[in-house]
């Protein structure tokens, strides 16, 4: 009996809805039991914001687990600001981190969660620094390590250094130097009670020998996410279209993965809702081998172009 899985086409998954990826799961546990910190690069819709989601519902009595979303910051402040606000999550760390603003913003309880990361930007004046490794501090000493997801970090390095023309900011280098200086600092005075996990549809290595600071990345060990192979993409094909109460025949499964080639998550997601649209208007119990090829390059050609637009 096969069992149905629901799609999840733009959202991360956890739960039963996650599928196919326990060999990174276990391998990015080893990571943070062994304190290495880590980084996580994967192109677009390959699946790491929901990899590091199911790690926290599944790890989250042996670590704490801070999502910070570092796409859309500006800064270093920016950057120390999103991990103080994503402190609120974990009762025991919001009530150290928030003394560290509370001289300067007042009662930040009361501020709603879209606002607190810009209430405490605001309460960072001048060097950002002394604050981050207060903040950085604070999140020592929980009763479970502290894992920092740094969603995005490459991207929030390339706008300090780079305009949306490309060009070179002033000062923008040294200003990601110093970040990626100051996290490397800050991660070996906290003697594996802070573990940090970047992630990046981008690899952090290029970003940071642009920003002559290659340096600072050697304490990152590489945890790599690639697209399903072809036993996952087949098995997840069919329980995605069981959740539709179709079935998917041996010969359209291995069609399916030819037609793809590579086996991104989301787009096998994509086109196995298309399929299983197609299946319904025309009154099928199952999808058979030539349902698929015709859809393929059309889902493909949607998704790269999505992907694209968001990026920009």
């Amino acid at each position: 009996m096969i069992k149905p899985l629901s799609p999840a086409l733009g959202n991360y998954v956890t739960g039963n809805a996650f599928f196919g990826r326990d060999t990174e799961l276990a391998l990015l546990r080893s990571r943070l039991l062994s304190r290495q910190h880590v980084t996580l690069v994967a192109q677009r819709r390959m699946g790491k914001t929901s990899l590091c989601k199911e790690s926290a519902r599944r790890y989250g009595e042996e670590f704490s687990f801070f999502y910070v979303d570092l796409q859309h910051k500006r800064d270093g402040a920016d950057a120390v600001a999103a991990i103080a606000a994503a402190a609120r999550e974990h009762v025991g760390a919001w009530t150290k981190v928030r003394t560290v603003f509370e001289n300067l913003v007042g009662a930040v309880d009361s501020v709603g969660n879209e606002n607190l990361s810009l209430r405490l930007r605001d309460a960072i004046a001048g060097d950002w620094r002394p604050q981050g490794e207060r903040v950085l501090r604070a999140l020592e000493g929980l009763p479970a390590p502290a894992v920092l997801i740094l969603d995005e970090l490459p991207i929030l390095l390339t706008n300090m250094m780079l305009d949306r023309d490309g060009r070179w900011r002033q000062g923008g280098r040294e200003a990601a130097a110093e970040l990626l200086e100051w996290l490397r600092a800050s991660c070996i005075a906290a003697q594996g009670q802070v573990v940090v996990v970047v992630t990046g549809s981008v690899g952090l290595g290029p970003v940071a020998a642009r920003a002559g600071a290659s340096g600072a990345l050697n304490h990152y060990a590489e945890v790599s996410l690639g697209p399903w192979d072809a036993p996952v993409a087949m098995a997840a094909a069919e329980a995605l279209l069981a959740n539709h109460g179709l079935t998917l025949e041996a010969d359209a499964a291995e069609e399916m993965v030819i037609c793809l080639g590579s086996c991104i998550p989301y787009h096998v997601q994509l086109l196995v809702d298309h399929v299983a649209q197609d299946a319904t208007r025309a009154r099928r119990a199952s999808v058979g081998q030539g349902t698929t090829t015709h859809r393929t390059p059309r889902v493909v050609r949607w998704a790269v172009t999505l992907q694209h637009l968001r990026a920009g």
